[in-house]
């Protein structure tokens, strides 16, 4: 199978499923070479950010944590503060080199980090496949 560090970087496009394979959200990350991240997902004000890294175990394994902010809607007492951060953590596999699937963990903390025991996490699945991106056009 194709080495991770190798394919992963670039930009891809995944669909959230919930554990009965229903989509919940389509996503956009990008995975740089250097081990970052960014998200964005549908239906959600923030973007995320996190990191990536291989996983023990093989070339076609690597797993993820990113963060966002969950922000009081505008017209709120203060609005743009983060009240909950939510985390996210995946185990993923490569299934060829244009193709990845995960189980993801997402949990909420309190604005100083702490795991907020009261809601329990939520697990989904990712599924997603390399974009193409075309080069910018420049005059």
């Amino acid at each position: 199978m194709a080495d991770v560090k190798k394919v992963l970087p670039g930009t891809w496009l995944g669909r959230v499923l919930d554990l009965k394979g229903n989509v919940a959200g389509l996503a956009i990350a990008t995975y740089t070479s250097d081990g970052g991240m960014i998200e964005r997902v549908t239906g959600q004000v923030e973007g995320a950010i996190g990191a990536w890294e291989p996983a023990n175990g093989g070339d076609d394994k690597f797993g993820f944590v990113f963060y966002r902010y969950e922000h009081d809607l505008p017209g709120a007492p203060n609005p743009g503060d983060p009240t909950v951060i939510n985390k996210l953590s995946a185990t993923c596999r490569m299934t060829d080199t244009n193709k990845f699937a995960c189980a993801i963990t997402a949990e909420k903390l309190d604005k100083n980090g702490t795991l907020i025991t009261t809601q329990p996490p939520v697990h989904f699945r990712l599924e997603s496949e390399r974009m193409k991106i075309e080069p910018a056009q420049l005059p």
